[in-house]
This record gives structure tokens, C-alpha cells and sequence, in this order.
């Protein structure tokens, strides 16, 4: 177990192996990356909620790493990249700020021969099928599927073994394909 800075982020999720830059207007999470970038770049990113008592602890997140920050006119910029699978334990404070204590989820490898397919995905995800390991290029295409509620997508984060996110991300697709096609008209 070890303790990270924590940075909950409402109705966001990161997986391993993706990277974003997000703009963070917030004092007390523009403080929380400010944190880990001075404490060897790592934090974990969770979907966060918070409430008039302070943010809920959320069960998973992703390890990630603070690759830069940019101070601009609305606060700073950071480029995360995700690591690995987070179980968050729980949560403590230190001179205001939030850490969690966290215990590292690994992924399991894929052990199917075929490899999967997916269908509606953005073409920068699917360039990448059968290039990277095909646990990764899942998280991937989680990641970056269009609409995709966030509470799937934390179900797909929680999960380790790829062929049952596999068939999650495959329902959560074909679901989505099959309400886009009912009309009222």
C-alpha cells in the first residue's frame, strides 16, 4: 500500500495508458497537482463526488503521472498520463490536502487468440488494435468511446481481467448502437 495525492475529478475517468491535458481552475486541485509534482510526479485520478462534507472516497483510480504543467490565464494545465489500476483504501489529510492510500490493481494479460473488435470506435483507437497489447488497447477504447457514462466506465476501471472488460466495453457499444436506432417517429 502507499498513499498519493488524491485528484477526484467529477464525471472523469483515466485508464492506463492514455494520456490528456486537462485545465484546472480550481485553487485546492490546481494545489493537489503542485503536490505530486514535487513529491516524484504520481497521484491518483478518481471520478470524483463531492458533497457538503467533502468528496466521497471513491473505490477505484488510476495511478497517474504529472508528465508537465503550464500556468495560463485560466489556472494551469497538466498533462496526466495513466499508469495502472488503483484500489483505493483510504483517505487522509495532510495541511488541508488529500492523499489516498492506495494498493496497486495489475491487470491480467489476454489470453484469447483472436483479438477482440469493437465497432463505433474513433479511428485513433482503432489504428491501435493489434500494435500495443491488447489488455492496454481495451483501456484504450474505454477511454476514448464516444458517450459512454462514467459509471461504466468506472466499471470497466475496476475491472482487471480484460476479456470481462472486453464484453463490457462490447454491451456498453452495442447497447448504445441499439438506443441510437429507436425512433419515436
Amino acid at each position: 500500500m502507499r498513499r498519493f495525492p488524491a485528484l477526484p475529478i467529477p464525471n472523469f475517468v483515466l485508464f492506463p495508458g492514455c494520456t490528456v491535458s486537462l485545465q484546472f481552475g480550481f485553487p485546492a486541485l490546481q494545489e493537489q497537482l503542485e503536490i505530486a509534482r514535487r513529491n516524484g510526479g504520481l497521484l491518483v485520478v478518481a471520478n470524483g463526488t463531492r458533497t457538503g462534507e467533502g468528496w466521497v472516497l471513491p473505490e477505484v483510480g488510476c495511478l497517474a503521472e504529472v508528465r508537465s504543467i503550464k500556468r495560463t490565464s485560466h489556472g494551469l494545465q497538466a498533462s496526466l498520463a495513466g499508469i495502472d489500476r488503483a484500489r483505493i483504501l483510504g483517505e487522509d489529510y495532510q495541511n488541508e490536502r488529500l492523499f489516498w492510500t492506495c494498493e496497486p490493481m495489475p491487470s491480467q494479460s489476454w489470453t484469447r487468440k483472436k483479438e477482440p473488435e469493437l465497432t463505433g470506435l474513433p479511428e485513433q483507437v482503432r489504428v491501435f488494435r493489434g500494435k500495443m497489447p491488447t489488455e492496454l488497447w481495451l483501456d484504450v477504447a474505454a477511454f476514448h468511446t464516444p458517450n459512454l457514462p462514467v459509471r461504466e466506465k468506472v466499471a470497466l476501471l475496476a475491472e482487471t481481467d480484460p476479456g470481462l472488460r472486453y464484453y463490457q466495453l462490447l454491451e456498453s457499444t452495442r447497447e448504445k448502437k441499439k438506443n441510437q436506432r429507436v425512433s419515436l417517429n
